[in-house]
């Protein structure tokens, strides 16, 4: 066996490890997304149903992009479930 050919082997081998680890990690977010009561991964239809949140006051969103930068203006509204729905329609 030359160095071509265990570099090779030594590559699949690499990737066959990140894929099974990528799957494991995937069925793990599925069966928490799944579970009722594991809070740490929901649907965002779910997010309001979920909130703590107290009523009255004023809330403020401001949503970030990825790079740090702001993607909107901020926004005020009057209730959280009016901002919570409003920002899970960015991520929509």
């Amino acid at each position: 066996m030359d160095a071509e050919q265990l570099e090779m082997i030594i590559a699949i081998g690499l990737f066959l490890v990140i894929a099974i680890a990528g799957m494991i990690s995937y069925a793990n977010k599925q069966q928490a997304l799944e579970d009722p009561d594991d809070d740490s991964a929901i649907h965002l239809d779910e997010l309001v149903a979920k909130t703590n949140l107290q009523s009255g006051g004023e809330y403020l969103l401001r949503v970030y992009r990825q790079s740090g930068n702001l993607q909107k203006d901020d926004q005020i509204f009057d209730s959280p479930v009016a901002a919570i729905k409003n920002a899970v329609t960015t991520f929509k």
